[in-house]
């Protein structure tokens, strides 16, 4: 599918805050408590 400007859209395991991220990134870090998100491809 490629990285086409499309986005991700989750909450932060740790605080339930919503996050988002460009499609392909690894990780992301939470806004609200700082905790680094493992983006796994497989479950987006």
């Amino acid at each position: 599918m490629g990285s086409s400007g499309l986005y991700v859209v989750f909450l932060c395991p740790r605080c339930g805050s919503v996050r988002y991220a460009k499609e392909g990134q690894k990780t992301a870090q939470c806004l609200r408590c700082g905790y680094r998100i493992p983006l796994n491809p497989l479950k987006v």
